[in-house]
Protein backbone atom coordinates (compact mmCIF):
# COMPACT_ATOMS: atom_id res chain seq x y z
CA UNK A 1 0.00 0.00 0.00
CA UNK A 2 2.75 2.97 0.99
CA UNK A 3 5.51 0.80 -0.56
CA UNK A 4 6.45 3.23 -3.28
CA UNK A 5 5.70 6.05 -1.20
CA UNK A 6 8.28 4.66 1.28
CA UNK A 7 10.43 3.55 -0.85
CA UNK A 8 10.78 6.80 -2.27
CA UNK A 9 10.91 8.23 1.86
CA UNK A 10 13.49 6.02 2.45
CA UNK A 11 15.81 7.14 -0.17
CA UNK A 12 15.37 10.54 0.34
CA UNK A 13 15.78 10.65 4.15
CA UNK A 14 17.63 7.46 5.32
CA UNK A 15 18.95 4.94 2.64
CA UNK A 16 19.15 1.97 4.97
CA UNK A 17 15.75 1.74 5.87
CA UNK A 18 13.87 -1.51 5.09
CA UNK A 19 10.12 -2.25 4.41
CA UNK A 20 7.34 -2.71 6.61
CA UNK A 21 6.57 -5.92 8.46
CA UNK A 22 3.77 -8.31 7.27
CA UNK A 23 1.90 -6.70 10.54
CA UNK A 24 2.03 -3.03 9.89
CA UNK A 25 1.36 -3.46 6.18
CA UNK A 26 -1.88 -5.28 6.81
CA UNK A 27 -2.25 -2.64 9.80
CA UNK A 28 -2.13 -0.01 6.79
CA UNK A 29 -4.33 -1.63 4.97
CA UNK A 30 -7.13 -2.38 7.34
CA UNK A 31 -7.70 0.86 8.05
CA UNK A 32 -9.67 2.98 5.07
CA UNK A 33 -7.92 6.33 5.39
CA UNK A 34 -10.86 8.34 4.79
CA UNK A 35 -10.65 10.59 1.76
CA UNK A 36 -7.06 12.13 4.01
CA UNK A 37 -4.02 9.91 2.24
CA UNK A 38 -1.92 13.24 3.54
CA UNK A 39 -2.35 11.46 7.04
CA UNK A 40 -0.89 7.94 5.45
CA UNK A 41 1.93 9.98 3.65
CA UNK A 42 2.68 11.54 6.63
CA UNK A 43 2.23 8.41 9.25
CA UNK A 44 5.28 7.11 6.11
CA UNK A 45 7.15 10.16 6.86
CA UNK A 46 7.34 10.24 9.97
CA UNK A 47 8.37 6.60 10.33
CA UNK A 48 10.79 6.66 7.86
CA UNK A 49 12.89 10.14 9.59
CA UNK A 50 12.55 8.71 13.22
CA UNK A 51 13.37 5.17 12.37
CA UNK A 52 17.11 4.78 13.46
CA UNK A 53 17.38 0.55 12.59
CA UNK A 54 17.03 -0.87 9.42
CA UNK A 55 13.17 -1.62 10.19
CA UNK A 56 10.74 0.82 10.27
CA UNK A 57 8.89 1.66 13.25
CA UNK A 58 5.61 3.13 12.81
CA UNK A 59 3.62 5.15 15.44
CA UNK A 60 0.15 4.31 14.45
CA UNK A 61 -2.94 6.07 15.23
CA UNK A 62 -4.99 3.69 18.01
CA UNK A 63 -7.87 3.28 15.00
CA UNK A 64 -5.29 1.75 12.90
CA UNK A 65 -3.85 -0.32 15.24
CA UNK A 66 -7.13 -1.94 16.01
CA UNK A 67 -6.96 -5.66 15.98
CA UNK A 68 -8.61 -7.39 13.46
CA UNK A 69 -10.53 -9.66 16.18
CA UNK A 70 -12.40 -6.49 16.34
CA UNK A 71 -15.88 -6.90 16.76
CA UNK A 72 -16.94 -5.08 13.87
CA UNK A 73 -13.59 -6.10 11.28
CA UNK A 74 -16.12 -8.65 9.15
CA UNK A 75 -19.60 -6.54 9.33
CA UNK A 76 -20.69 -5.62 6.05
CA UNK A 77 -20.49 -1.47 5.47
CA UNK A 78 -23.63 0.44 6.05
CA UNK A 79 -23.53 0.91 2.38
CA UNK A 80 -23.72 -2.52 1.57
CA UNK A 81 -26.42 -3.16 4.45
CA UNK A 82 -29.27 -1.03 2.42
CA UNK A 83 -28.19 -2.07 -0.72
CA UNK A 84 -29.18 -6.00 0.70
CA UNK A 85 -32.19 -4.55 2.29
CA UNK A 86 -33.12 -2.58 -0.64
CA UNK A 87 -32.72 -5.63 -3.05
CA UNK A 88 -34.27 -7.34 -0.49
CA UNK A 89 -37.95 -5.12 -0.50
CA UNK A 90 -37.17 -5.45 -4.52
CA UNK A 91 -37.26 -9.05 -4.78
CA UNK A 92 -40.67 -8.97 -2.02
CA UNK A 93 -42.31 -6.33 -4.22
CA UNK A 94 -41.27 -7.81 -7.38
CA UNK A 95 -39.60 -5.10 -8.27
CA UNK A 96 -42.10 -2.70 -7.83
CA UNK A 97 -40.93 1.16 -6.73
CA UNK A 98 -44.30 3.34 -6.75
CA UNK A 99 -47.65 2.99 -5.67
CA UNK A 100 -49.61 1.02 -2.88
CA UNK A 101 -47.27 -1.92 -1.55
CA UNK A 102 -44.04 -0.29 -3.80
CA UNK A 103 -40.30 -0.64 -2.31
CA UNK A 104 -40.94 3.49 -1.21
CA UNK A 105 -43.72 2.74 0.65
CA UNK A 106 -42.30 -0.18 2.70
CA UNK A 107 -38.92 1.89 3.10
CA UNK A 108 -41.13 5.00 4.16
CA UNK A 109 -39.36 7.13 1.58
CA UNK A 110 -40.51 9.07 -1.58
CA UNK A 111 -40.27 7.04 -5.13
CA UNK A 112 -37.50 10.16 -5.96
CA UNK A 113 -35.83 9.43 -2.91
CA UNK A 114 -35.35 5.62 -3.20
CA UNK A 115 -33.98 6.20 -7.31
CA UNK A 116 -31.53 8.61 -5.76
CA UNK A 117 -30.36 6.33 -2.83
CA UNK A 118 -30.09 3.47 -5.13
CA UNK A 119 -27.94 5.73 -7.49
CA UNK A 120 -25.68 6.76 -4.77
CA UNK A 121 -25.44 3.09 -3.37
CA UNK A 122 -24.30 2.14 -7.33
CA UNK A 123 -27.07 -0.15 -7.69
CA UNK A 124 -28.46 -1.27 -11.59
CA UNK A 125 -31.00 -0.50 -13.36
CA UNK A 126 -32.19 -3.72 -13.30
CA UNK A 127 -31.84 -3.54 -9.14
CA UNK A 128 -34.19 -0.31 -9.87
CA UNK A 129 -36.61 -2.33 -11.33
CA UNK A 130 -36.51 -0.03 -14.43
Amino acid sequence: MGSGRRHRNARHHSPEASGLTADQNRALCRYRWPGNIRELKNILERAVLLSGENQLELNLPAEVQEKEDHPFADSPSLEEVQRRYIRDVLKRTGGRIAGPGGAAEILGMKRTSLYARMRTLGMTRQEMGR
